[in-house]
């Protein structure tokens, strides 16, 4: 009854309000819920551990995944940004000694760190972390999946933005990077331009330089690292306790869940979905045998190897 529930407040909020489309659309829901897989129908309250407690897991394995993937920030780095304001400010108070310390000290710093780092391309400063996460059953996913593909087709881009910002469930990590081949360069052409003078110049170099400093993103799949968790926990369980058996299935089961769910938002292909899934059906007939962690593990290892698809880099001027 939940999950109808759900169903009806999506098709209210992407139907166009006129009775007869209503009808169709309340029609159209009926025939989904039918369709529907029974683990989409399944609100899985028990999913085999306290969800606190994935949830907690969860963040701890982000942090380390982040931890493993962002380059460690260079104080140098920062310290050359911030000579390159000083040296604007500088300017626009006419003091042009000033600006050229400042200046020449921001130089100082990059050609240090390119001393110390002789193959690094560009040197991060500054790192924001944004999650997004979603908390929606399978079959309002793809409801909102329907709408966004209606709006579209009704070239009502803005709606279908507004959707597809209700499907993000990750941790993006977003880094803020020095260039080394072209900083440099433009701090020079503003100590050139300070010596002739010629101060408008140097400050329009300046800002633009502060303005082209490279953001590259980072992505780590929520639904797809839930389903990692859920496999260790299953894993770790003692299988002396009496209901070991049990809990795996239901760890299991919400495993199989999330990477459905990864799919359904684009994380992970159909072939690897497909694959995963079937692995998880193999692991779940090994319950109680001596086969059950290995097809664990091998499972676990699709969805580490999937993950890390995903989580493509992509830079971008700021």
């Amino acid at each position: 009854m939940k999950t109808q529930i759900k169903f009806l407040i999506g098709v209210f909020l992407i139907s166009v309000l006129s009775s007869n489309l209503l009808a169709q659309q309340l029609s159209k829901v009926a025939s989904n819920i039918q369709a529907l897989d029974p683990i989409e129908k399944t609100a899985l309250d028990d999913i085999g551990m306290p969800k606190d407690a994935l949830e907690n897991r969860v963040q701890s394995k982000v942090l380390l995944d982040i931890d493993d993937k962002s380059a460690e920030l260079i104080s140098d780095g920062i310290e050359a940004v911030e000579m390159t304001q000083q040296a604007i400010d500088a300017i626009d108070k006419s003091n042009s000694s000033m600006a050229i310390d400042f200046i020449g000290g921001a130089l100082g710093k990059l050609e240090t760190v390119a001393l110390r780092n002789p193959k690094m391309t560009s040197v991060p400063i500054s790192r924001v972390v944004r999650t997004d996460d979603l908390d929606s059953d399978l079959g309002a996913i793809k409801l909102i999946k329907q709408s966004i593909i209606k709006a579209l087709e009704e070239n009502k881009f803005h709606l279908a933005r507004q959707e597809l910002e209700s499907l993000i469930s990750e941790v993006r990590i977003e880094t803020t990077n020095i260039p080394i081949s072209t900083y440099p360069d433009a701090l020079k052409g503003a100590l050139a331009a300070i010596e002739k003078n010629n101060y408008k110049t140097a400050s329009e170099r300046l800002n633009t330089v502060l303005n082209t400093l490279i953001v590259s993103k980072q992505y780590i799949s929520l639904p797809s690292m839930r389903a990692e968790v859920l496999l260790e926990e299953a894993l770790n369980i003692d299988s002396s306790n009496t209901d070991a058996i049990e809990k795996r299935r239901l760890l299991l089961t919400h495993a199989k869940k999330q990477t459905h769910t990864a799919y359904e938002l684009g994380h992970i292909d159909k072939v690897s979905s497909d694959e995963i899934t079937n692995m998880v059906d193999q692991t779940m007939k090994a319950i109680g045998t001596t086969a059950f962690k290995k097809e664990v593990r091998n499972t676990i290892d699709a969805i580490v190897q999937n993950r890390s698809k995903y989580e493509v880099n992509t830079s971008n001027n700021s």
